[in-house]
């Protein structure tokens, strides 16, 4: 049986970028294409610096179906200050408005719930004051849905059956998705690693940005030696940051972890290699198993 879940996002933040040049504005700043964002439809992307390592990460969407010029930026809310920071450095005399709006609206994520379930059990029709959107790096992480802060407890009372704490998490982590603050340090990795460009956050076409022509460079040179690989155990997984080993050699090291499954950045070719010979990857006497994820 497929498990049908809520949960409640509690590290999420807003910022609204509105006026006439928000778009133009923003084109020149991001990763992905603004021109793909619509009432319909959301984007993932990122903001990198000169030397095309990750600064943040974020989704854009457009509230208003009438209004192109109002756009809204979802956030970790660990980076929300960065990113404000780094947008108001680059504003300049661009007629726009910068600001946070994260007391507006309450966050969830919706797992394996289609539209015709949701809208059978929306007896007070509350799901027509949400904004929902397709989580547009992978299917599997389901639904992201903005609910006004005013209905908060309306729309958790209404649709308690479905939540589980903590199933976001747990679901982004057996995928093997890396999170932009738990797994990616700021101005060191860069995103491509990461698999930024298989999540949908790097868009090939769209022109210049902030760190374009290094990622461009890469991307097309397709010489990524190290690469997002899940990780298992039979013993406790290893700590954050905890360097991996392949027959004595550094591999990479662990990220996130939760409930016996791992995400590690790891060596591409020695993993690849340990995985086709059904050996094991090492870390302070760990045993290691990896596995390639579905998407990278």
């Amino acid at each position: 049986m497929i498990k049908k879940y809520i949960s409640q996002l509690f590290n999420r933040s807003i910022i609204s970028v509105s006026g006439s040049e928000s778009r133009n504005f923003l084109q020149g700043l991001i990763s992905n294409d603004i021109n793909l964002v619509d009432s319909e439809k959301m984007i993932f992307s990122g903001m990198f610096n000169p030397q095309g390592k990750f600064f943040s990460d974020f989704f854009i969407f457009q509230p208003d179906k009438k209004n192109l010029d109002i756009l809204y930026i979802d956030s970790n809310s660990n980076q929300t200050d960065d990113i404000i920071t780094k947008l108001n450095t680059y504003k300049l005399r661009s007629k726009i408005d910068i600001k946070e709006i994260s007391d507006k609206f309450s966050f969830f994520s919706i797992i394996n719930i289609n539209k015709q379930i949701f809208l059978e059990n929306d007896k007070n029709n509350l799901l027509k004051n949400c904004i929902i959107h397709n989580d547009p790096r992978l299917e599997k992480l389901g639904k992201k849905i903005y609910v006004p802060k005013e209905l908060e407890e309306r729309f958790i009372n209404q649709f308690s059956n479905f939540f589980k704490k903590d199933f976001y998490e747990i679901n982004r982590i057996q995928l093997g998705i890396p999170d932009g603050v738990s797994d990616i340090i700021p101005n060191k990795d860069f995103p491509l690693d990461f698999g930024y460009d298989q999540l949908n956050a790097i868009s090939f076409s769209k022109g210049c940005y902030i760190g374009q022509e290094i990622t461009a460079r890469t991307h097309n040179r397709a010489k990524l030696k190290k690469k997002i690989f899940l990780v298992k155990s039979e013993q406790k997984l290893p700590d954050f940051n905890s360097q991996i080993y392949y027959k004595g050699n550094k591999v990479g090291k662990m990220l996130s972890k939760l409930c016996g499954t791992g995400i590690a950045l790891l060596d591409k070719s020695l993993t690849e290699e340990c995985i086709k010979n059904k050996e094991f990857l090492e870390s302070d006497n760990i045993k290691i198993t990896p596995y390639i994820t579905s998407w990278n």
